[in-house]
């Protein structure tokens, strides 16, 4: 049976270490199935104290009250100036006025939940119960957050976004990489992939993209980054992203999962961004398509449509590259 929480704290619990007794107010309001209510105070007179925590009081059930002797984060010499601090104590010895110090009794909530942190940080086990309580399963994950980032919100995703948590390192970055987008679909798909880059292409520029000299106000400095034409040259403005079957029953697999395609279009543009343009194909051994058959006969006969392969004289193995569609 769990013991009350301010008679742990009574009897020493802890040595009054703050982060100690926040851990101890959330473990007792989940096992009550409510969120924990806490109001910190901080101590009237600037003293030495032999621990963070000096009383704990409670005046209904479930509500804490936290004498803490941390001046940084509840203030009572830290943010005060010294003089309205002296004048806050006269008025509360000699006029009995609380007033002022009730004013000034404030708490740094950032400060606190950084301090916690450092303090906490290389503990598996606090870690593992505040994962547990059911107060913060409605706090937005990283992943959720990086899809807001890359504007994926809204619709549906076709995959789950706790499986991008492993890549969270990756996601959500300035810099894209081609080769960093292959290993990781080679990674959660378990298949060969090719990523290939676009060559050299020239696109047309914009007006408010060039290099302005002159009195207009916009000026520009000549140097490496000046932009001057009619036309850039571009390279890698589009990729072409290859999923290599393993085998014949892999590549059945891959052509009737619809939810593949759609999960690997996700993917590449929640690495990559909304703005890239990328095409995705099935690179397929010639030997897993039908032989086109040409007869008299419709019934022995084979239609010549988008899978249909002609063989050819030479017994070299041959690819045939199938575009996949999300429809």
């Amino acid at each position: 049976m769990q013991e009350f929480v301010v008679s742990r704290f009574a009897y020493g619990a802890f040595e009054g270490q703050l982060e100690k007794a926040w851990q101890i107010f959330k473990h007792q309001a989940h096992l009550k199935g409510q969120r924990p209510e806490v109001r910190f105070s901080a101590e009237i007179l600037p003293a030495y104290y032999q621990a963070e925590v000096s009383t704990v009081t409670s005046e209904r059930e479930g509500e804490f009250t936290v004498k803490t002797s941390l001046a940084a984060l509840s203030g009572n010499s830290g943010s005060m100036p010294r003089a309205m601090y002296g004048d806050a104590l006269k008025a509360r010895f000699e006029l009995g006025d609380e007033a002022p110090l009730d004013f000034f009794d404030m708490f740094n909530n950032r400060y606190y939940r950084l301090y916690c942190e450092t303090k906490q940080k290389h503990e598996l086990t606090y870690q593992i119960e505040e994962e547990a309580f059911h107060w913060n399963r409605d706090r937005q994950s990283i992943t959720e957050m990086l899809s807001s980032l890359a504007g994926q919100t809204g619709d549906k995703a076709p995959m789950s976004e706790y499986h991008l948590v492993q890549y969270t390192g990756l996601l959500g970055l300035k810099l894209t990489c081609p080769l960093a987008l292959k290993s990781m679909l080679e990674d959660y798909f378990e298949s060969e992939f090719e990523v290939e880059r676009s060559g050299l292409e020239y696109l047309p520029l914009t007006e408010c993209s060039l290099t302005q000299i002159g009195q207009a106000g916009n000026n520009h400095q000549l140097g490496m980054g000046a932009l001057v034409g009619t036309s850039t040259p571009m390279t890698g403005q589009k990729l072409n992203i290859k999923i290599c079957p393993q085998d014949y029953q892999h590549y059945l697999k891959i052509r009737s999962d619809k939810e593949m395609v759609l999960a690997l279009d996700h993917m590449v543009r929640s690495y990559m961004g909304v703005n890239t343009k990328f095409a995705l194909y099935m690179k397929v051994n010639s030997q897993y398509l039908p032989r086109v058959k040409l007869s008299g006969c419709h019934q022995k006969a084979l239609r010549i449509g988008q899978s249909a392969w002609m063989s050819h004289q030479s017994d070299r193995q041959q690819f045939v590259e199938m575009p996949l569609t999300k429809s």
